[in-house]
């Protein structure tokens, strides 16, 4: 009776049903589409076009490195192997050898000018940024590198003023080879001190460090997630978080209108009724959490060739979260039926879905934060369900999910133990 009662509510509450419904199908079309291409692993519509201007000499600041050894006190041996390290090694040549590269490439179209021609292109907006090599930053990159001395050796971006993420991207090349040049030059450094030969360091080509493409360990066969199949997972994840709270209200509602009061007048157990509570909203939670996903994947083709076996799995993730979300809402009616105070759904509502959106990356990937928000992350129901979801999507290995559901689980039947500990069985006396 209590169970079949909260459904018809749950249907009657429009407001609250567009929500949890509409409100995360909205977002899903607004971010995904913002973002969309970049963790893809061939960004569409991001091409750039690019002034390259070399203001040095490679040739020359290489045989003026080359020169400036014989002024250090060092063998004949060891001048040789730094000699030809230098030939090797010069940042300019391997910048652009990055830059040549099929992958940078394919949206990078870098044009060889000069200063000048390059400000009047990027003025008259013909290329979209200009990329300046400096006189001397070969030599100063080789001091640096291959002698640990002398300032480092930078390069310049200059983005037009309608530059695009394109730009952003050729950016994020340059320093991912500026990184990749220091680390090499410091294990390089470090292995020279600890004795090791010098032909065994002059065979170890260098090599830039492979950046992530998507949400995936870049080592991995598995193609990266998309930005709309992130953002269909992260906000409804996110959303499904509001039935809890809404769940709560309602009760409090139905104890300041007395229908709790007659329920007790009719000999009805609290405890029948706290259950329904429970269980409606993690009905509705996993309705919410399905109907999100089959909506967008209809609209979007969010999961383009889906199996029954990924949709059993959305659907056995989806249901370990729904019980999540149904204690959560025993726990917010039981604290506000202990204090007689709506507070505890508010709250929550406004601070603490808020701080699961931050720290679960419903706001974005958290590839990039802290380590101590990752390490948060996975111990918030979103953030939790989040991955599981991600994690599904890529490998569809059952027994991936076991422990991440069971932690749900666990913390289902946890939330539900405090909340019928904290409830007040006993109608207080008039």
């Amino acid at each position: 009776m209590f169970f079949k009662k909260d459904l018809l509510l749950f249907l009657k509450d429009w407001k609250g049903i567009s929500l949890v419904l509409v409100s995360p199908v909205v977002l899903i079309l607004i971010l995904g589409f913002a973002v969309r291409g970049i963790s893809e692993e061939k960004p569409a519509n991001y091409e750039v076009k690019a002034a390259l201007v070399i203001e040095g000499d490679a040739e020359a600041e290489i045989a003026a490195f080359v020169e400036s050894l014989a002024a250090r006190p060092m063998d004949d041996d060891e001048r040789t192997a730094l000699a030809a390290a230098a030939e090797a090694s010069a940042p300019s040549r391997l910048l652009l050898d990055v830059l040549e590269r099929e992958e940078v490439a394919s949206w990078a179209t870098m044009t060889p000018m000069d200063a000048v021609q390059a400000k009047e292109a990027l003025g008259a907006g013909e290329t979209d940024a200009v990329l300046t090599v400096p006189a001397g930053f070969d030599a100063a990159g080789l001091s640096r590198m291959l002698l640990g001395e002398g300032p480092s050796a930078s390069v310049t971006i200059m983005a037009g003023p309608r530059s695009g993420f394109g730009v952003r991207m050729l950016e994020e090349t340059v320093e991912s080879f500026a990184r990749s040049l220091s680390l090499h030059s410091a294990v390089s450094r470090q292995l020279t001190e600890a004795g090791v030969a010098e032909a065994e360091l002059r065979s170890a080509a260098w090599q830039d460090v492979a950046q992530p493409t998507g949400g995936l360990d870049p080592e991995s066969d598995m193609a990266p997630v998309t930005s709309y199949q992130y953002y269909t997972f992260s906000m409804t994840v996110l959303f499904v978080l509001f039935i809890a709270s809404n769940t709560a209200g309602r009760a409090f509602r139905e104890k300041r209108q007395l229908v709790y009061d007659r329920i007790r007048l009719a000999d009805r157990s609290p405890f029948r009724y706290l259950a329904a509570k429970t269980a409606s909203a993690a009905l509705f939670a996993w309705l919410q959490l399905m109907i999100v996903f089959v909506v967008v994947n209809a609209v979007l083709r969010v999961f383009p060739g889906s199996s029954v076996k990924l949709w059993l799995g959305l659907a056995l993730i989806s249901a370990a979260l729904a019980l999540f979300v149904g204690g959560l809402g025993a726990l917010l009616t039981a604290i506000n039926y202990r204090f007689d105070k709506p507070a505890a759904g508010m709250l929550f509502a406004g601070v603490g879905v808020t701080l699961m959106a931050m720290l679960g990356g419903s706001m974005g990937p958290l590839a990039r934060m802290p380590d101590w928000i990752n390490f948060l992350s996975v111990w918030t129901p979103n953030g939790l369900a989040l991955s599981v979801y991600v994690q599904w999507l890529q490998e569809l290995s059952p027994g991936a999910l076991l422990q991440p559901l069971l932690i749900l689980g666990v913390g289902a039947a946890l939330l539900v133990a405090v909340g019928g500990w904290i409830f007040p069985w006993r109608r207080r006396a008039a």
